[in-house]
């Protein structure tokens, strides 16, 4: 199925939403877990706003990227819906997953990304 640039962004902020609200991730380790390119995770990152989600940087080091990314708020996104369509969010972005019990209990996914996405298949619009 063929899916709209607009809904592959959104489904992207959804998947990064949802890796950060499942554990402790920077810019590297998401990099690692989706295959995505370090700039199209900045784009997006910083697009989470604009469909209400809250994420904020907390710095554990002393340079400026030492650090974790934590979700402080899903916004007017439902985050059982995300669980719910994550089957259908993993299929339009090409992700290949298996169905794991996820060690964080405060996550609203019960769905841990056992292999990333390709580079080329994700860009931020």
């Amino acid at each position: 199925m063929n899916y709209r640039k607009q809904k592959l962004a959104f489904y992207r902020k959804l998947y990064l939403a949802l890796l950060i609200d499942q554990g402790q991730h920077n810019v590297p380790s998401l990099e690692r877990s989706t295959g995505m390119p370090r700039r199209t995770i900045q784009d997006c990152m910083n697009a989470l706003a604009d469909v209400g989600i809250d994420i904020e940087f907390h710095k554990t080091g002393k340079r400026n990227n030492d650090g974790i990314y934590q979700l402080l708020s899903w916004g007017p996104i439902d985050p059982s819906w995300v669980q719910q369509e994550f089957k259908h969010i993993a299929e339009a972005l090409k992700i290949k997953y298996q169905s794991t019990a996820v060690a964080n209990p405060r996550s609203p996914a019960s769905l841990q990304i056992s292999q990333p996405v390709t580079a080329v298949e994700l860009h931020c619009a």
